[in-house]
């Protein structure tokens, strides 16, 4: 768990609901660095319960957003934009 990840999470700029929770379910699980390995969305459904189908969505708007940056090994918070624009 990254008290830097969360903290960044908490201040972004997200635009919807579900979208925040999924964020604030992955900064819980990064690394300091702000990496964290590939979502499992089931488990995140069950801890955010969301459908599958919005998680989904939601991790497709955060990348969308340049808030998270897929990787090969898994993906990145980007912890240097917060206010979800394409940076």
């Amino acid at each position: 768990m990254s008290n830097i990840a969360l903290s960044w999470a908490f201040k972004c700029h997200v635009g919807n609901a579900s979208a925040k929770a999924v964020l604030l379910y992955l900064a819980d699980r990064a690394q300091e660095d702000g990496s964290c390995a590939w979502p499992d969305v089931v488990k995140v459904r069950v801890a955010t319960d969301l459908s599958e189908r919005t998680v989904r969505a939601a991790l497709k708007a955060l990348q969308e957003r340049g808030l998270i940056v897929p990787r090969e090994t898994g993906l990145r918070l980007n912890m240097r934009n917060e206010t979800g624009d394409r940076r």
